[in-house]
């Protein structure tokens, strides 16, 4: 008698015990999807320095920095500028110890300023304008 009421009781607890971990399973899928996705930044605009001049005026979206992918030691191009830090402000490149960032200028508020940037190796100022839109 015992056996057919356990057998029962797994029967019927057995079912829901499954579709409340399926659903608490679903739940945890499309919390973390969201999550994925809400957090996602926008790609950066990646130009070389040889393209900054030639493509100027540079327009960047708000939240999309600009990239100055460097050939090589990153973290030496540590000297640029803009007219308006307002607008965009520069970072240097640099090495944290566990990876290497190339230099770039962050958008701030929509407008316009010009930026430059020192070549360490040439000296020469890379002059460019910017423009930071809102979208």
């Amino acid at each position: 008698m015992e056996l057919r009421v356990l057998a029962i009781a797994i029967t019927i607890g057995m079912p829901i015990a499954l579709a409340s971990c399926a659903a608490n399973s679903q739940e945890a899928m499309t919390t973390e999807s969201e999550m994925n996705t809400s957090a996602a930044m926008p790609a950066p605009v990646i130009l070389t320095p040889e393209e900054l001049a030639k493509n100027s005026p540079i327009t960047i979206a708000m939240y999309r920095p600009l990239v100055i992918n460097v050939a090589s030691n990153a973290a030496s191009w540590t000297e640029g500028s803009t007219a308006d830090d307002t607008i965009a402000r520069f970072a240097p490149g640099r090495n944290d110890g566990s990876a290497t960032f190339n230099p770039g200028f962050t958008p701030l508020n929509p407008g316009g300023t010009t930026a430059t940037i020192k070549d360490p190796e040439t000296s020469e100022n890379i002059v460019f304008d910017i423009v930071v839109e809102v979208g």
